[in-house]
């Protein structure tokens, strides 16, 4: 897709990888993945937004991607489909949905997003055909009021900057379609993996939720005591 390229020459100009503008990207790129690793708060304005467009996107693009697929194989999304994505960013799951789903499926998009990204959210949305409706809320995860229910619920790269994770999944996951999916991503980083595995086992133990991917409950009411984690940081090669 020629979205995120087009939203950089809107903004930057044909040259925006050159010059002072690509200098500023490339410095607030690493600066938010700094920000990230080290745990502290990050603050979204315009060019953190397009940063996050250039560096994050095509991921999550992917990602969702590969989810959708095998929520299709296994017929768990309905070719009526009503999505909430919260903390939506600029783009990379929505982008991924309307390229994704069956050309005879119909899309109600919802967004969350308080951030300046919504502003590249609503720039990649409008050029969505007439079988997609979308919706841009500019509101807090935690202040977001729904209209009715959802079938796929999407958390992406935003569990990690709440203050009470736990209580805001439980609060989506009552907005939930009986048969409908939640999906929680999380960056490969310690603290955000490790979080969200804390996340899961907060709502999967005892209900509500039930936990079918990536790893099946087997045993019920039994939970890993260890953080799962398996890489450790070592000095960088010289």
């Amino acid at each position: 897709r020629r979205d995120v390229e087009d939203f950089l020459v809107n903004q930057y100009g044909a040259n925006w990888h050159r010059g002072e503008s690509g200098a500023t990207l490339r410095s607030t790129i690493r600066t938010l993945k700094a920000d990230y690793l080290a745990g502290d708060d990050i603050a979204y304005d315009a060019a953190t937004a397009a940063a996050y467009a250039i560096y994050h996107l095509p991921a999550y693009y992917a990602t969702i991607g590969y989810v959708v697929a095998t929520l299709t194989e296994r017929g768990l999304l309905p070719a009526s489909l009503r999505v909430l994505d919260v903390g939506a960013g600029v783009g990379g799951p929505a982008l991924a949905l309307v390229d994704l789903l069956p050309d005879d499926a119909l899309l109600e998009y919802h967004a969350v997003e308080p951030s300046a990204a919504a502003d590249v959210l609503e720039t990649m949305l409008e050029p969505t055909g007439s079988n997609v409706q979308w919706t841009v809320h500019r509101d807090r995860a935690e202040d977001f009021e729904p209209d009715g229910e959802y079938d796929l619920v999407v958390f992406g790269n935003v569990l990690s900057e709440l203050a009470d994770p736990v209580a805001v999944v439980e609060q989506y996951l009552s907005m939930l379609a009986d048969d409908g999916t939640m999906l929680a991503m999380a960056p490969a980083d310690r603290n955000t993996a490790i979080q969200l595995r804390e996340v899961e086992r907060a709502v999967a133990d005892d209900g509500p939720a039930t936990v079918y991917a990536p790893t099946v409950r087997l045993w019920p009411h039994q939970t890993p005591t260890s953080e799962s984690w398996s890489f450790d940081r070592k000095p960088d090669i010289e």
